[in-house]
Order: structure tokens, then C-alpha cells, then sequence
């Protein structure tokens, strides 16, 4: 695999979704109720309504609020600051969050992560969790 950012257009976005991780998905945006927000690189040089539409095609039934910005270094130097900002701007104090990504640090943010493997994606056994912290997680910065 080769290193750096690839960014795929919109049109191919529909292929890069693997479809059986998209129950997995849905099973915690159903349950919980939860929102989507964009952290991945998908969101650099893309609009939010390709990358909504292209899920949605892919079968995703949440609802996709947006993306957080893009903070131009490397993207595990500052991936958790991308998310704060986004928090910090646009979360309702106290709402519960999770984050799913495959990079390990994330900094302050690291006890609401649930941390996918690069290549596999999200797993059934990861929504378990999702759904706990979604309800029963820690609340507050």
C-alpha cells in the first residue's frame, strides 16, 4: 500500500465502500441515533454531499452532518485537533460521541475512541461498543 493521502474522486468513492461493513454502521446509527461527522481523508478535496450521496448509495442510513477541517500537516499530528475544532463548533454540550478510526493517538479525545483496523474497517464487534459509549460513555471534555 502505498504511503501518503490518496484522495479518490466522488465516483469512486462507491467502490472504496466496502458494503459489508455498512450494517455494521447503520446498526449503531439506527440504534443510537447517532450522527455522522467526516473525519477521514475522503473529506480533503471532496465536497460533504459526494462523499453523503456516495454512502448513501452504499446503503448508509445515517445521516452525514458534516466534516471537520482540515488542518494542513500530517494527518496523525493532528487528526484529534481536526475533531475538537469540529466539536468545538458545532457539539451540543454534554452529547455523548464516539470516534471510530485505525489511528491509535488521539491525544485528549483518545478515551472515546474505537479503534478500527486499517484495511479491515468496522467490525460487528466494535458496534457493541459504539453503542455503550454512545449511551453510557463518558459525556464531557
Amino acid at each position: 500500500r502505498p504511503k501518503g493521502i490518496i484522495i479518490p474522486t466522488a465516483r469512486d468513492l462507491t467502490q472504496i465502500i466496502d458494503p459489508r461493513h455498512v450494517p455494521h454502521l447503520n446498526l449503531i446509527t439506527d440504534a443510537s441515533g447517532a450522527q455522522i461527522v467526516l473525519t477521514s481523508t475522503w473529506r480533503v478535496g471532496l465536497m460533504v454531499a459526494d462523499i453523503r450521496g456516495a454512502l448513501r448509495a452504499a446503503g448508509v442510513t445515517g445521516q452525514v452532518v458534516g466534516a471537520t477541517p482540515y488542518i494542513p500537516r500530517t494527518v496523525r499530528e493532528v487528526r484529534h485537533l481536526e475533531i475538537q475544532a469540529w466539536m468545538r463548533d458545532h457539539r451540543r454540550s454534554g452529547a455523548p460521541f464516539a470516534i471510530l478510526d485505525d489511528m491509535e493517538d488521539m491525544g485528549d479525545l483518545t478515551p472515546w475512541l474505537v479503534r478500527t483496523e486499517r484495511g479491515v474497517g468496522l467490525q460487528e464487534a466494535h458496534v457493541g461498543l459504539v453503542l455503550r459509549m454512545l449511551g453510557e460513555g463518558p459525556k464531557d471534555l
